[in-house]
């Protein structure tokens, strides 16, 4: 008998054993590595190492006019090529001009697709990442970020915090100070970017890849995208690597990774027998955890024992792989680290962030927010809910986006709500919306938290970012539905806890707003100003 693939019953991410037993391993070591691959700073850059090698073949293909020839076939190969590193190849042998350097050929335009404007689409990862360490070496632990990225965004997130904990009156010398390192070249260069306090633990970030300055400043270690800059560097890469991770005093996290770098690969197999605990969290699925897959499997496939399966290849490699059911939720384990590492020194007890009693972990965080947002009086007032929207959607479009709409366009405002957050019930819940109050209350709209969903609420959610998606993007035909366009932003609220006497507070998502507007992102005519910003 067949069937598709079947959701087997588990535990959320973060009630599940183990991830309380990767959190209390983690928060427990001397050392804290962090591992970070491409996913940590999409948000920031908006590019994967597909779509970077596309965008810089797009730029060098509008300043070499003598290569018009070559254009059709090097576009086909890198559309086709699975490997980027051979796609990169191409690219330079087609388009470098004789006697210039790939970190020259690549800096200009590197800077313009990484720094380029994305603000509006950030989620949490760079906050909770710096926040971690920032946390984790005040009280005289190591921090060690290696990050295969070309950005800085890392650096300048650093900066803003301790700027704004300065502001807030934290002493100097009770903050950690940060370093960094650049590979490439016959020596590794050390950046003090800002000296530590005394008491304090360092934060040092390890850049594999090369660094492309945000101010424009000169261009550090060699830029790692050909087959050619990865063979020159990947011995060093290697060693760093089996350095940074050798020692059982030390904690060790890959994230943003897929766990497919072969000096990463080969770092963790040749320490496996002298390392720490090592955790990776792998968001993204394979093709078969869709709920969409149209794959005919086995009644004995489903989502847990594929994972189960999936996790022999990080005990072969020395490393316990976690697989979080949405993107948001990566971030999120940074968070949830910080609190557990912070109540591990305070209280001189790993287990203190699991023990349900001290109400500080995920699920009891979500689990008080919605007891304290049901039991207020006008939560389940439906006329309340809609004229907050309706009055907010009318002075909004004016006051915050500062146009009007265009001719015929109409808006409708949502909230969705994790209403009832319990396990058997992972579901968003339509609370309210603009267009008109909802008195029955049983026949609210709910749907599942989900990969993959075809609700842009959802996705908003589960990628833990605002989002602008159109109702093709979703996957669903235009007469599905008059709404068209859906910009969602998901709610974080910061909750008050304790641990042990000391207050402290903690991010938990708890649902999302959306605006949905009847016209598609773009029009054909072009004569139309949306107010929605536009996506290519």
């Amino acid at each position: 008998m067949v069937q598709y693939l079947r959701q087997a019953t588990e535990d959320p991410f973060f009630r599940q054993q183990e991830t309380l037993d990767a959190l209390e391993s983690l928060s427990a070591a001397d050392e804290l590595v962090i591992y970070c691959g491409a996913g940590v700073s999409i948000d920031r850059t908006g590019v994967t190492w597909s779509q970077l090698i596309d965008d810089v073949f797009t730029q060098a293909r509008a300043t070499r006019h003598d290569k018009e020839a070559e254009f059709d076939s090097v576009r086909y190969l890198i559309d086709n090529l699975e490997n980027t590193k051979q796609s990169a190849s191409i690219m330079m042998g087609a388009f470098m001009a004789p006697g210039t350097t790939e970190n020259q050929f690549l800096t200009p335009k590197l800077h313009d697709i990484i720094y380029k404007e994305s603000g509006w689409s950030r989620g949490y990862m760079l906050r909770n990442l710096i926040q971690l360490s920032i946390t984790t070496a005040s009280v005289g632990r190591n921090v060690l970020i290696i990050t295969t990225n070309y950005d800085s965004y890392i650096e300048s997130e650093f900066t803003a915090q301790y700027g704004r904990l300065v502001a807030n009156g934290v002493p100097v010398a009770a903050l950690p100070g940060i370093r960094r390192r650049v590979l490439g070249g016959p020596r590794v260069k050390h950046v003090t970017v800002r000296k530590h306090g005394t008491a304090t633990g360092l934060i040092e970030i390890v850049y594999l890849h090369g660094r492309v300055d945000l101010d424009n400043g000169p261009t550090e270690g060699v830029l790692v995208l050909s087959e050619g800059s990865y063979a020159s560097t990947q011995e060093q890469s290697q060693k760093v690597l089996i350095d940074s991770f050798r020692g059982r005093s030390k904690g060790v996290l890959v994230i943003g990774a897929s766990l497919t770098d072969e000096p990463l690969i080969n770092a963790l197999a040749l320490t496996k027998g002298d390392a720490g605990e090592r955790y990776a969290l792998i968001a993204v699925p394979p093709p078969v955890f869709s709920p969409r897959t149209k794959a005919i499997l086995p009644s004995t496939i489903s989502t847990k024992t594929v994972s189960e399966a999936l996790r022999l290849r990080g005990a072969h490699l020395g490393i316990g792989v976690l697989n979080p059911m949405s993107h948001y939720q990566s971030p999120q384990f940074l968070e949830e680290l910080r609190i557990a590492g912070s109540a591990a020194v305070k209280t001189s007890n790993s287990e203190y962030y699991r023990d349900n009693t001290n109400s500080i972990n995920y699920a009891q965080r979500l689990k008080s927010w919605h007891e304290l947002w049901a039991a207020r009086a006008n939560t389940k007032d439906p006329e309340f809910a809609y004229q907050i929207l309706h009055d907010g959607l009318e002075s909004g479009i004016k006051n915050v986006l500062k146009v009007s709409a265009p001719e015929g366009e109409m808006f409708r405002a949502e909230v969705w709500v994790r209403e009832n957050p319990r396990s058997a019930n992972r579901t968003l819940t339509l609370w309210a919306n603009s267009t008109g109050p909802i008195r029955d209350r049983q026949i609210l709209r709910r749907e599942p938290i989900q990969r993959d969903s075809s609700n842009a609420s959802v996705v908003a959610f589960t990628d833990g970012r605002p989002r602008l998606l159109s109702i093709r993007k979703l996957g669903l035909p235009v007469e599905a539905s008059r709404w068209q366009t859906f910009f969602s932003t998901p709610i974080f609220i910061s909750a008050d806890i304790a641990i042990g006497t000391d207050p402290d507070n903690a991010y938990i998502p708890v649902g999302v707003i959306t605006l949905a507007s009847n016209l598609p992102i773009t029009d054909d005519a072009g004569k139309k100003n949306r107010c929605l910003p536009r996506s290519s």
